[in-house]
């Protein structure tokens, strides 16, 4: 077998077997409310305790930063990577549901690679063009 596949193996294994897990704490949290127009939001983190949040805010037990504060969600931004400063757009939908977790999106930073490629293609396609203007004869119907 592949040595990479065996030792992905044993690292799930080790998880399940220790009871860890990687959990995101964003994933925990619960919205209670949402104040759009005084830009403020409540939540209810892990821990049991409730917070108020207001723009600029970061939530506890994350990296997260409250970035928009609206009337159906929390638009946060969050650290992808501790080590880096990659940071990543998240949304936070307060549940319809009696549990009352939130619904996370995370939302991806950089377009895929294939598409910055065509992007760059249709960018120095562009730059050689010059513009045209057709103007329209006078004795034409």
């Amino acid at each position: 077998m592949n040595k990479r596949f065996l030792g992905v193996l044993l690292v799930l294994q080790l998880s399940v077997t220790f009871g860890g897990s990687v959990v995101d704490p964003l994933d925990s949290l619960s919205i209670l409310a949402l104040g759009a127009l005084d830009g403020r939001a409540v939540v209810k983190t892990a821990d049991g305790k409730m917070h108020v949040l207001k723009l600029g805010s970061s939530i506890p037990g994350t990296k997260a930063v409250v970035t928009q504060i609206l009337a159906d969600k929390l638009v946060v931004e969050d650290s992808i990577d501790p080590s880096s400063e990659v940071r990543q757009t998240v949304w936070i939908t307060k549940s319809s549901d009696s549990s009352g977790k939130a619904i996370v999106q995370r939302l991806n930073t950089e377009a895929p690679a294939q598409m910055a490629v065509v992007v760059e293609e249709a960018q120095a396609m562009g730059a050689g063009k010059t513009s045209k203007s057709t103007k329209k004869k006078t004795g034409d119907k």
